[in-house]
């Protein structure tokens, strides 16, 4: 290839092409959007507060009553994230520019991975990381009118070395377990490819990278059920009745149930036997058969 500026625009063109195809592709196959709401952030970081109101209708007696959102609580931080390739020049002038465009591929995989291992992560680490009660996102004890409530489940000697499993209702965006808090998207590239450019002047090597800026947060932990117990049909109940049991303002039930069983590659013999097969122990029916869906996560592993 000829080195000019309009061949060279047009090499940036088919690597961009080649990302986006490469972390829309893993996105869609990472199931980040089932688990986590995106939530734009404007600012360096965002307060959640106001994930502590979950108000309801209620009979309109006397003057309306305000749900005021509260000013402090949950703040997360965005951070930033990199990733750059070098490409040899004398590749391109050889026209040997075309084995890049898988690892430019990649690199767009590599980008929405990163995001299911933070999402996925987050689900991960809500046994031992607090939501906006102050409490462990998957806790025994969240304060809430008139005592606590539990959305986990621990052997009666808690051992957090057992694989983890999570029940999770996912029909609504609010439900969600997850805030993927966006500020920057890491989805263009950003090439150095200019003969004055140290890079290039220095090492002849073009340079193309992405960044972003982004966190995790937790959503209402009400939606959501975690395990470190056996995935059994007796405990697979006990995480169902616990969200569907779900109360808020005047013990009105908040309507959820659980659409979604996430567990990590070394459950997923339990779980498609618990959720997918027909006949259960013994070749009696299976009554939990079709009453969610199963996603497997390699990022719970």
């Amino acid at each position: 290839m000829i080195i000019n500026r309009e061949n060279l625009d047009t090499l940036n063109s088919g690597f961009q092409d080649a990302f986006t195809e490469g972390m829309t592709t893993a996105q869609a196959r990472s199931r980040i959007e089932d688990v986590a709401v995106e939530l734009q952030s404007m600012t360096a970081q965002e307060a959640y507060a106001w994930l502590k109101q979950f108000p309801q209708m209620r009979k309109w007696l006397g003057e309306r009553v305000i749900h005021n959102v509260e000013q402090e609580g949950q703040v997360v931080r965005n951070r930033d994230y990199e990733l750059t390739i070098g490409v040899d020049r004398n590749h391109i002038e050889d026209d040997r520019y075309g084995v890049y465009r898988q690892l430019f591929s990649g690199m767009g995989s590599s980008v929405s991975g990163h995001l299911a291992e933070l999402v996925f992560g987050s689900l991960k680490d809500g046994f031992t990381k607090p939501c906006y009660d102050g409490q462990n996102f998957f806790d025994t004890d969240h304060p809430v009118a008139g005592g606590t409530v539990s959305n986990a489940g621990f052997p009666n000697d808690r051992n957090d070395d057992m694989t983890p499993w999570f029940l999770c209702d996912l029909g609504m965006a609010f439900t969600r377990p997850v805030i993927l808090q966006m500020r920057k998207r890491a989805d263009k590239i950003v090439r150095r490819d200019r003969a004055e450019d140290a890079n290039v002047f220095d090492r002849k090597e073009y340079l193309y990278g992405v960044d972003g800026r982004y966190a995790t947060a937790y959503g209402f932990w009400q939606g959501s059920y975690g395990a470190t117990v056996e995935l059994n049909a007796a405990n697979f109940k006990a995480g169902f009745a616990a969200i569907e049991g779900q109360t808020g303002e005047y013990g009105r039930p908040l309507g959820l149930s659980p659409t979604h069983l996430i567990v990590p590659p070394s459950l997923r013999e339990d779980a498609m036997k618990l959720v997918n097969a027909n006949l259960g122990t013994g070749g009696a029916s299976n009554v939990w058969a079709g009453s969610v869906e199963l996603i497997v996560s390699p990022w719970l592993a």
